[in-house]
């Protein structure tokens, strides 16, 4: 995948967000709580697949569960910080949901003119158990954490900087993430056999992670100027 196709992949993905935001203000803060589950379910599906980002393997929900933390910076900015962890237990809610229906899923023994395919459902989708321990776990730190930070910046810089606390906040919360996640689901395996062997994996992965968060920038700043001409 070119450079160009993934910017304009990020740049849709942060459209759309806005877009729930913007409805969210408009409706009711629950479209933005929705965007928060659905987020973390499509960058668990997405994450099945794995692509290559400037010559290294990244998973390809990694974008999508990027605008999570966009997502909870929103509610912070924008409903408070109450609003922004109630999105994180919608999402750990929809991640629990979709673990235990896969799980059935793939547990569901198929008709005979379809084995084929629900072994390749299987090998597509089955995950081992430190996985989604490893999911679970950071999923909850590392979102909880980003809400926590953003606001104790926010509280320090008087609700000035906003770009700051966006950025701050996600780098941070990111870093924790990819390595609770890693270290979890993958070390001390034959793959990543040591803690140095995680490293770079984890440092590509936050890396890239970052750099989404500083796309994202523009975006809170011209929803802060939509927030203040919708009703």
């Amino acid at each position: 995948m070119s450079l160009t196709l993934i910017l304009l992949w990020i740049v849709a993905t942060l459209f759309f967000v806005t877009v729930f935001a913007v409805v969210a203000k408009k409706h009711g803060v629950q479209f933005l709580t929705v965007a928060m589950a659905l987020s973390i379910l499509l960058s668990n599906i997405a994450n099945a697949k794995f692509v290559i980002v400037a010559g290294h393997v990244v998973p390809a929900g990694t974008i999508i569960f990027s605008m999570t933390f966009l997502i909870s910076d929103m509610l912070s900015e924008f409903w408070g910080k109450k609003e922004a962890q109630k999105a994180v237990w919608a999402g750990f809610m929809g991640l629990l949901l979709y673990l235990a229906i896969l799980k059935l899923t793939i547990a569901w023994p198929a008709p005979p003119f379809a084995i084929d395919s629900a072994n390749k459902f299987e090998d597509l989708y089955a995950l081992a158990p430190r996985i989604v321990l490893g999911s679970i776990v950071a999923y909850l730190i590392s979102q909880h954490f980003d809400v926590w930070f953003y606001h104790k910046i926010k509280q320090y810089t008087k609700d000035r900087y906003l770009w700051l606390r966006n950025n701050l906040s996600t780098v941070v919360s990111q870093l924790l993430d990819s390595v609770i996640f890693f270290s979890i689901a993958f070390l001390g395996t034959a793959v990543f056999p040591t803690l140095g062997s995680i490293i770079i994996p984890i440092a590509t992965l936050w890396v890239f992670k970052v750099a989404i968060a500083i796309v994202d920038t523009p975006f809170i700043y011209l929803l802060r100027s939509v927030m203040k001409r919708v009703g």
